[in-house]
């Protein structure tokens, strides 16, 4: 990967008491976007390529086919890889309007930057609840900087329940390692019209596991909470994108507004609200 010299750092210390988030723009060059997004030591890295050309196997005459791949920080993907960018794909895809590319390719990179969980036997880097949440939001965020038309947000959280049954929003590498159970949560964020909340949050995937068995209320406790960090996580991204080009209307609602270089490009309904 090659490094631009123009970066945009946004740091966010403790944001839920706790732990920092970190969120960079326009970190390579020869990409169309990229971002990278860390809860404190889990980092990850997002690049878009696209709309570009297509294969003719794969491309879609009624609108852009959309390819996800996961780097490892070393070595080559595996299955875990695969599966987290399986998982990224299937739940990003209903949030991108891929109708407005036909016969088009938007190509996502995810490359996770930090190294597996230290005593942990499951510890694996794509599949570390922290890693996946970081994943999803650097792929959120590399998205809109590439200007590709969404319906909106996909923000996820990582939620670990200690031995004391304690839930933690972002927990630390040590607490998972403890941890009793653990789950990423990743929720869409759009423009509720007829709601007094503009703000919907819609829940799109979730991975909760228990070594202790499965308890439906403290499930949902814990998709409680993450919505809740979610919904952090959705303002410090519309905070950031405030800071890198972006035009704010009257009412403080931020749009992103569309480049130009997109195919079918139809002036404001191209921008992309959050």
């Amino acid at each position: 990967m090659v490094t631009d010299s123009s970066t945009h750092v946004v740091e966010h210390p403790s944001w839920d008491g706790r732990r920092g988030v970190s969120i960079e723009y326009e970190l390579l060059s020869r990409v169309d976007g990229s971002a990278r997004f860390g809860f404190d030591d889990v980092g990850v890295l997002a690049s878009v390529s696209g709309p570009i050309e297509v294969r003719l196997a794969v491309e879609n005459s009624t609108k852009a086919t959309f390819e996800v791949s996961v780097r490892p920080l070393a070595a080559i993907p595996g299955t875990d890889a695969k599966a987290l960018a399986a998982t990224i794909k299937s739940l990003l895809t209903p949030s991108l309007l891929l109708t407005r590319y036909p016969r088009t390719l938007i190509q996502l990179v995810v490359q996770p930057l930090s190294p597996s969980l230290v005593g942990s036997p499951k510890a694996i880097p794509s599949l570390h609840p922290g890693t996946a949440a970081a994943s999803i939001n650097a792929s959120s965020l590399a998205l809109m900087n590439a200007s590709v038309a969404m319906e909106g947000v996909v923000c996820a959280v990582a939620i670990a329940r200690t031995s004391s049954k304690d839930l933690i929003l972002n927990p630390t590498a040590d607490q998972l390692v403890s941890s009793t159970a653990s789950g990423c949560f990743a929720f869409i964020f759009t423009t509720a019209e007829l709601s007094n909340d503009r703000l919907h949050a819609s829940e799109v995937w979730s991975n909760w596991q228990s070594s202790l068995g499965f308890d439906v209320a403290e499930m949902f406790g814990a998709r409680e909470l993450a919505q809740q960090g979610a919904r952090h996580v959705w303002e410090l991204m519309k905070e950031s994108i405030g800071s890198v080009g972006v035009r704010r209307s009257d009412d403080g609602e931020v749009k992103a507004e569309s480049t130009g270089r997109l195919p079918g490009d139809g002036g404001d309904e191209d921008k992309m609200e959050i």
